[in-house]
């Protein structure tokens, strides 16, 4: 088995969760392409837990996300799903990255 590349030159389609219909498809291959696969999971980690937020309230948060609608995900992330501190904040620093 071979060595997987750290960056892909067709992009990693774990990105798809986070572009989806907002930029062109050249620009999403070339964002997709620019950060290591490591990187996209990471990501995606701190994405399951946005859904998670999400199926316990019911509704999708409108992306790009607002500052009240992870204010909310912090609160319920350290008291209702538990989360400790050490663990939210490599995934807040991920998500804060995409506020509006």
């Amino acid at each position: 088995m071979g060595a997987q590349a750290k960056y892909s030159t067709l992009g990693d389609p774990k990105a798809m969760r986070f572009l989806k219909e907002t930029i062109d498809e050249a620009d999403k291959k070339l964002l997709e392409a620019s950060l290591a696969s490591s990187t996209w999971n990471k990501h995606n980690s701190a994405m399951n837990s946005v859904e998670k937020f999400e199926s316990y309230k019911g509704h999708k948060l409108e992306f790009p996300y607002n500052t009240p609608a992870l204010c909310e995900y912090v609160s319920w992330a350290l008291t209702d799903a538990k989360l400790k501190p050490s663990t939210l904040n490599p995934t807040w620093h991920r998500l804060k990255q995409f506020i509006n």
